[in-house]
């Protein structure tokens, strides 16, 4: 392993010491995405798989004991063995799914936007949940994203949707709730419930959110929203209150963060340009210097509602990239002093043969940090409350705000709490972050 590169900041003053404590993105959190999970086959119970057969597990409809949103390679011939709690006899996983990689624990694996021009299938059937309801891909009634300039097709060849045909609105519950049929780019293959079956749209540039629905009953569908290619759209709803937000390995032009009350309606809306002026010290280097974008975010400041959408769009004129995004409370430490030291742990590795020659493989790597955080001894209790309820848990460490440098989401690998004083004591932190 290659040694680490170490820089020792020295700043004037002192600044909060903030842990965003992290919610756990299940899919009740995580309501909507631009991005389809279509990345591979899913996992059926029963059915034989082969060597390097890729699957992935996304429902516990076909058998699974969980729905892990994760890709597995089978290691051989083998039928009716569940991935999600094979122990490696039989599968190998692989990564999260593309949707599913800003919220596993491996921030330079990134979720992309998804700018294939690739038939996109819905699987459409009705039951009843409290009265007859759309479930799109197994999920009741979800919120779906659809890309300007693609098609998806909404196949209602399953028996449910006898009598339920699907059809879209730009007005919620469509002609039911005062609306109108929306037809651009929209066309319906034979009857719902028989084989062939499905409702088509492509969408146009610049249209609106849309709303599926039944037109022949009211109340069964849901939203559409549309999105740009090469945008990463995402929608959370988090039962506990969330006031804060981060993005890591991050690749956009900007960012833009609407929080939206069911009672209140939009309580914060806020776009965050990622261009980066570290390193502008003059109008020359202004005007000459190669543009430079930000790669991380961290944001305190959202408004404390339990039960909010989060809406977290990352626009780009490529396809947007995000290794983590991460909702939760922030908690206040104490205050980070100057003399905070960052490092990297490095995962290359370097060889040498027996005439000397060295080469090296490029791995991962993994931020560290060392800092130093004062408070008043009558608090160093709630802070250890707090450090010690994140021993197992990753968390993001800001030890400056507006400086992405002095940002890791990670583990502290340990913490010392020194009472210097009656009134004024010291925590040291080694904060590593994840790979």
């Amino acid at each position: 392993m290659i040694a680490g590169i170490r820089t020792a900041y020295r700043r004037l003053g002192h600044n909060k010491m903030k842990i965003i404590r992290p919610v756990t993105i299940t899919d009740s959190v995580f309501r909507s995405s631009n991005i389809p999970e279509k990345d591979q086959a899913e996992w059926v119970g029963g059915t034989t798989y082969h060597v390097d057969d890729l699957v992935m597990v996304t429902t516990t409809a076909n058998g699974a004991a969980t729905a892990t949103h994760k890709i597995y390679k089978s290691a051989h011939s083998n039928a009716g063995n569940d991935p999600t709690i094979d122990t490696g006899t039989n599968w190998t996983e692989v990564s999260s799914t593309n949707r599913w990689k800003m919220f596993d624990t491996v921030v330079q694996d990134q979720t992309v936007a998804d700018t294939g021009t690739s038939t996109i299938t819905f699987a459409v059937t009705v039951a009843n949940s409290g009265g007859n309801k759309y479930f799109i891909d197994n999920t009741l009634q979800a919120t779906v994203s659809l890309n300007e300039g693609r098609t998806y097709r909404f196949d209602q060849s399953d028996a449910s949707n006898a009598g339920h045909p699907l059809r879209f609105s730009t007005t919620p519950n469509g002609t039911h709730g005062g609306g109108s049929e929306y037809t651009t780019g929209v066309t319906t293959v034979g009857t719902p419930g028989n084989a062939g079956a499905y409702t088509q749209i492509v969408v146009a540039s610049g249209a609106p959110t849309l709303y599926y629905y039944c037109s022949v009953h009211s109340g069964m569908g849901g939203t559409a929203n549309t999105t740009l290619a090469t945008q990463i759209a995402t929608i959370l709803q988090s039962p506990t209150v969330v006031n804060s937000l981060a993005l890591l390995n991050l690749e956009g032009s900007d960012v833009v963060i609407t929080v939206t009350d069911a009672v209140e309606g939009v309580v914060y809306n806020q776009t965050y340009n990622l261009t980066s002026y570290s390193g502008i010290q003059d109008w020359y280097s202004y005007f000459f210097e190669p543009i430079v974008r930000r790669d991380q975010l961290a944001i305190t400041d959202l408004p404390p509602y339990s039960n909010a959408s989060i809406a977290v769009t990352i626009n780009s004129t490529t396809a947007a990239k995000a290794g983590a995004l991460i909702i939760g409370q922030f908690a206040d430490i104490g205050l980070s002093q100057h003399g905070a030291s960052l490092s990297i742990i490095d995962y290359s590795t370097k060889t040498t043969d027996a005439q000397g020659r060295i080469s090296i493989t490029e791995g991962p790597y993994a931020d560290k940090m060392e800092v130093d955080v004062i408070l008043d001894t009558s608090q160093i209790g709630a802070a250890n409350t707090v450090l010690t309820s994140l021993r197992t848990t990753p968390a993001v460490f800001i030890a400056e705000d507006n400086n992405d440098d002095l940002l890791i989401y990670g583990y502290y690998r340990e913490f010392d709490i020194i009472l210097s004083n009656p009134t004024i004591s010291r925590i040291s932190l080694e904060i590593e972050g994840l790979v």
